[in-house]
């Protein structure tokens, strides 16, 4: 413990059970993201470790009552003070699961080893999937029982746009997950993953190699550290709308043509397909008749081909200027006006 200590529980406010701070050791120094472990006794429960990330790093001047002080403290040395550094953490994971704070001076230190695998709950993760790198350089995983449906099934990825890296984040994803058979298990040879582009032609060259990789040499040891061939995508198939105003069926893109298909359906397609469509049987939704619909009844014009046409139907007669389905219907009360009943006497239902 005392080799890895950073710092101890600040004792001048209140430790919580869901965050904490840390007054840091003057030879040590703790940043956004690092995963900090404190170990306390609490009594009847035994020793209690308490997980945490920092979320934010701070530091004062002790002593230091006005703004104006500063310059007293830093250039002219005339007025005594402390410089204290401190971080805030917030608690990712208590175990046992006995939910008290940490004593304050309790030490702190850096959860390696053993220790982060448990501050990040890995050692409960049947299928851990690699997602990145953490300030540590090694690496953080997800478990993937809570993306495929398993237990869960939805991923947010958020961020301000332009500058928060989210498609980047998604693909590599996507690539990681692609590359990682053993991972996904049984379902690895069914795995398809369709992405919808509105992001301009970046998209279209997931097959290539990055020209850039070879300028980064961080960019390799880091793909190395997650166990993952930094490699294009090995199977990919390409759609794009078509180009407009040009006699010939192509896609509207500027950067690439080949290997890309267009995503359209000229009407003969449509036409054929439908001519294809096998007969069905469908039920009425009102009288509960079951009727066989099929291509030459929608289309009298097929008769053209051998085949009979559907007859007309029989022309009805209009009573008292109403539609035949609609002659003699009436409320539940009153005459009927149709001549099947006098004037005031109901006639039959």
């Amino acid at each position: 413990m005392s080799d890895e200590r950073v710092g101890r529980v600040l004792g001048s406010e209140h430790a919580r059970t869901a965050s904490f701070r840390v007054v840091i050791d003057e030879d040590e120094f703790l940043q956004l993201d690092d995963l900090v472990v404190v170990r306390t006794h609490v009594p009847k429960a035994g020793q209690v470790h308490t997980y945490g990330v920092v979320t934010e790093a701070e530091a004062v001047y002790e002593g230091a009552q006005y703004e104006s002080d500063t310059h007293r403290i830093a250039e002219l040395g005339i007025m005594p003070a402390q410089k204290v550094r401190s971080v805030q953490v917030a608690v990712t994971r208590v175990d046992p699961e006995v939910w008290v704070s940490v004593d304050p001076g309790e030490e702190v230190a850096r959860a390696v080893g053993e220790e982060r695998v448990r501050a990040l709950y890995a050692d409960q993760m049947d299928r851990p999937l690699p997602v990145g790198l953490g300030r540590d350089g090694l690496p953080v995983h997800v478990d993937l029982d809570f993306f495929d449906g398993r237990k869960g099934g939805h991923m947010s990825i958020a961020g301000i746009s332009g500058v928060a890296t989210k498609t980047s984040f998604a693909l590599f994803f996507l690539r990681v997950l692609t590359a990682s058979p053993g991972v996904v298990g049984e379902s690895a040879a069914n795995l398809r993953v369709l992405v919808f582009n509105v992001k301009g032609e970046d998209l279209l060259w997931l097959d290539k190699p990055n020209a850039m990789f070879a300028r980064t040499p961080e960019a390799a040891e880091g793909w190395a550290a997650i166990g993952i061939e930094p490699a294009p995508f090995p199977s990919v198939r390409f759609w794009a709308p078509p180009r407009r105003n040009v006699p010939d069926v192509m896609p509207d893109t500027g950067g690439r043509l080949e290997g890309i298909d267009v995503f359209a359906w000229t009407p003969r397609v449509l036409l054929h397909r439908r001519e294809r469509r096998p007969e069905s049987t469908a039920v009425h939704p009102r009288a509960g008749a079951t009727a066989t619909a099929t291509l030459r009844r929608r289309h009298p014009e097929h008769a053209r081909r051998g085949r009979p046409a559907r007859p007309p139907r029989p022309a009805q007669r209009q009573v008292g200027g109403a539609h035949p389905r609609r002659a003699g219907r009436r409320r539940d009360h009153g005459p009927r006006l149709d001549g099947r009943g006098a004037r005031g006497v109901p006639g039959p239902r």
